[in-house]
């Protein structure tokens, strides 16, 4: 009896201990997320895109077939259900001790004094920016709307900001999941939060039951000028066990439908890394959507003049193969290189670029062999592989080499061989996806552009504002 009562009292210093630290961390977030966040403001970035001419970015074009796009990412809403609901529900019963009750009333009281990630008062800041644009045609979400869905408020979400959003554009809206929407979530709750959803949205999803499997939708822009069809589709997450069972079908339906000169082809997808399979290899997208990056969070603002000049020194030195304009191309998002031109300051972000770095050294191999079993490196490098095109907005270049079918074939062939469910990989696959690269080289640019996103992780953003992006396209 004595054994079990020391076992007790030292359970009880134990639980008094981690919350006390769990008060520390706390408290050290709330003072430093307003500090770390004043340099922030919501930011609106707008693009003009020609997608049939060579002038890619521009501030007015003459063309009749016009569409304005809303592009939002990466809320992490991560309100949790009011206390009452869960935790405090039949507390009252003789059953509970009273050591279970103060554990409930600790965990709810600790929920809802934390520092969120997206206030309600921003998302409804964010309504209010939306509502003052104009001439919305398309609203997309690129994923991770919730932090997760462990008891996150989901309904306030959807009937305070989701739904609204079909009120201010004509098209309606359309989104993905993200990798944190997925967390926590079996099947059967992954279908429940699709449903939730798609009571104010539109979901595409290859892998739900709710969806029937629907991964793409085709609408219609008619104006008395113009008329043509908007074909969007929806990849998993790159990271989903059920991807490539999505990207394949994603290839047949495509093989079956050829691109259409007066049809526009997007795709939402939540990582960036999906584009490394994508890249004007063996599809046709106008217009990549993704999130997932945040920007990199933390941005350092550099004179234009000198980062300017500093990197064509590193150019002329070290690289001779290429032009230094294809690098910024290649490595720099568009608005950087436009504020390298004419900006006093270019924001470069530290993360994608420190990545970028450390992922090209080739010297002090054996400290980097150390440091990249590190777990934290480790978690840093799998955010995103590809971080050159991990924020911003990019120019995808044509390349005729059938190489790249190839290898895009045999990885699909491996992967697919590795997952017994997925029977796919056959000969007339690889007719299929050699079929697509001749069928879909059309005369139209093809772009993507990664959001930075309106939420974020700790420690938020720092010269990193939240995002609402517009895209305003004619072809």
């Amino acid at each position: 009896m004595m054994q079990k009562a020391n076992h007790q009292k030292s359970s009880i210093l134990g639980l008094v201990w981690v919350e006390i630290l769990i008060m520390m961390q706390q408290l050290f977030q709330f003072i430093t997320f307003p500090l770390l966040n004043a340099f922030n403001y919501l930011y609106i970035k707008e693009h003009y895109i020609n997608l049939s001419n060579s002038d890619h970015i521009r501030e007015s074009t003459h063309h009749k077939r016009r569409l304005k796009i809303v592009h939002l990412t990466d809320f992490h809403f991560d309100y949790r259900i009011p206390a009452g609901s869960q935790d405090n529900k039949n507390l009252n019963d003789d059953h509970f001790s009273l050591f279970e009750k103060f554990n409930a009333w600790w965990r709810w009281l600790r929920r809802n004094i934390r520092y969120h990630r997206i206030s309600h008062s921003q998302l409804n800041e964010i309504l209010l920016e939306i509502e003052n644009i104009q001439n919305i045609d398309l609203i997309v979400i690129t994923g991770d709307i919730f932090e997760d869905f462990s008891n996150i408020d989901i309904d306030w979400m959807i009937e305070n900001f989701l739904s609204k959003l079909n009120n201010y554009c004509s098209l309606g809206v359309y989104a993905v999941l993200g990798n944190h929407d997925e967390r926590h979530c079996s099947e059967k709750d992954r279908d429940v939060l699709i449903k939730k959803l798609s009571t104010a949205i539109t979901v595409l999803d290859a892998h739900s039951e709710f969806t029937k499997h629907k991964f793409f939708t085709t609408i219609t822009k008619a104006t008395e000028d113009a008329s043509f069809d908007i074909e969007i589709y929806g990849f998993l997450d790159f990271y989903n066990t059920h991807f490539w069972e999505n990207y394949h079908k994603i290839v047949k339906h495509l093989n079956e439908n050829p691109v259409k000169e007066n049809t526009l082809r997007f795709l939402l997808s939540h990582n960036p890394d999906t584009i490394a399979w994508i890249k004007n290899d063996i599809f046709h997208f106008d217009m990549i959507f993704s999130g997932h990056t945040h920007g990199g969070q933390v941005c350092c603002p550099i004179p234009s003049l000198i980062l300017k000049n500093v990197l064509a020194l590193f150019w002329r030195i070290y690289i001779k193969d290429v032009s230094f304009d294809h690098f910024l191309q290649i490595h720099f998002s568009f608005e950087q290189v436009h504020q390298m031109n004419e900006g006093v300051f270019t924001y470069i972000p530290i993360i994608p670029i420190i990545i970028y770095l450390y992922k090209k050294a080739t010297l002090w191999t054996f400290v980097r062999h150390k440091i990249s079993k590190l777990k934290i490196v480790q978690r840093i490098l799998n955010v995103c592989k590809y971080w050159e095109w991990g924020t911003g907005l990019f120019e995808l270049k044509w390349q005729d080499d059938s190489t790249l079918i190839d290898r895009v074939f045999h990885h699909h062939q491996r992967v697919s061989s590795l997952q017994q469910e997925i029977n796919i990989a056959s000969s007339e696959d690889e007719n299929f996806i050699k079929l697509i690269f001749r069928t879909y080289k059309i005369d139209r640019k093809q772009f993507v552009h990664t959001s930075s996103g309106l939420g974020t992780h700790y420690p938020m953003r720092l010269f990193c504002p939240p995002e609402i992006s517009i895209l305003n396209l004619s072809f």
